[in-house]
């Protein structure tokens, strides 16, 4: 049985959730992270910072390193596992109890939009069995950093980019100075342990 059949045998997939922040050299990081990176029991929402008119090559770059199904996050779209959707240049993007995509316009967060922030801080704590992950790599400035720290309070699982793989260290480093980061690991193992604490279909 494929790993889509197996989705929709079982409803909408468990109500795991794994939120990705990126800036500045996240392309690459993802690049490596999606390499390793199977058909998750769990829904992904990632935010990176790009211009519009990069994103479509972008998504087609992961829709070719991972079994995951990969597209632009539209407005009220319901997420469930096996899902990976990319939040769209210069809109914010929230989440409707872990489960339903909303994009919101509004000023710029951290001096960006969409902000990681934004997203992470939008999400609720998950019951057991199902796990909420955030994951924060490479870039410049500090977005991410309380939405990391947000999750953390929730009991959620956290996770960043190591310095020495980090094309720029600041965001991943701006969030482990305010406590909200569990693990520095390169992008291979940061995929590894997303595997580990949601488990693979």
């Amino acid at each position: 049985m494929s790993a889509a059949s197996l989705v929709a045998t079982r409803g909408a997939g468990n109500g795991s959730l794994v939120i990705i922040g990126a800036s500045t050299g996240g392309v690459r990081a993802l690049g490596t992270l999606f390499d390793h990176l199977p058909y998750l029991n769990a829904s992904v929402v990632l935010v990176q910072h790009m211009p519009a008119f990069i994103q479509a090559s972008f998504i087609r770059s992961l829709r070719a390193r991972t079994p995951m199904d990969v597209a632009l996050a539209k407005d009220g779209e319901r997420i469930h596992a096996g899902m990976v959707r990319v939040v769209p240049a210069d809109i914010h993007c929230v989440l409707e109890q872990n489960r339903r995509v909303r994009l919101v316009d509004g000023p710029k967060v951290q001096w960006v939009k969409p902000a990681v922030d934004v997203t992470m801080k939008s999400a609720v704590a998950c019951q057991p069995p199902d796990t909420l992950v955030g994951v924060l790599l490479t870039g410049m400035g500090k977005d991410g950093a309380e939405g990391m720290v947000h999750l953390k309070r929730m009991g959620a699982k956290t996770v960043a980019q190591d310095e020495a793989s980090c094309a720029v260290f600041g965001m991943p480093k701006e969030a482990w100075a305010a406590g909200g980061v569990d693990l520095m690991l390169p992008p291979d193992r940061i995929a590894q342990r997303l595997v580990w604490w949601v488990g693979a279909l």
